[in-house]
Parts: structure tokens; sequence; C-alpha cells
């Protein structure tokens, strides 16, 4: 498995010439991964009081944080995280998963 950086070029204005997206392979496995799948969308509108359902996985770690606003909400030692945040009545919020990788 490769991981790989996709450049897209500009279309060609000369209908007769195949243009085609172009990989290079930057390293020769990946080795980690990190997913933040739920909430699926960057920015989200929510009422005060909605569940918001978060789901996070990493290939490989030692462990997962969840943080809201730079404060903890949860760790767990697996490499999923599920967790159910409560919309507060307003503000700016942001959700960050980290995952911690033991390195020896």
């Amino acid at each position: 498995m490769y991981s790989a950086i996709q450049l897209s070029p500009t279309p060609s204005p000369d209908v007769t010439r195949e243009v085609a997206d172009i990989f290079y392979n930057v390293s020769e496995e990946a080795a980690f991964e990190l997913l933040f799948s739920q909430p699926d969308n960057y920015t989200s509108l929510a009422d005060p009081g909605e569940l918001i359902p978060v789901l996070a996985s990493a290939s490989v770690c030692d462990s997962l944080v969840l943080l809201q606003n730079n404060v903890r909400l949860k760790k767990v030692t697996e490499t999923t995280l599920s967790h159910s945040v409560t919309a507060p009545g307003s503000g700016l919020f942001k959700l960050l998963v980290r995952a911690w990788i033991t390195m020896s």
C-alpha cells in the first residue's frame, strides 16, 4: 500500500490532448492514518441541547484523545473513540482528536 499525493493539472484547452491526474508515491507504506468520521461536516450548526455523535479511529495508536476547545472530554486506549457531545447554548466550539503513538 502506498501513500500518494494527487496533482490535478489544469484542463487543456486543446481537446485533442489527453489530460490525466498525476500520482507520486511519497512513502512505501501507509504508516499512520487518523480518521474523524463523525461529525461528517467540517462545520456544523446544532440546536442547544442537541446530541452530536463523535467517532474517530486510528490505524495505529496507544491512545486517542477528544478535545473540545482544548479541554479533554474523553481518552481511550483503543484505536476507536466514540462519544456524544451536547451542543451548548451558543458560541463557536472546536472538536479535535489526537492520536498518541509511543515510538521505540
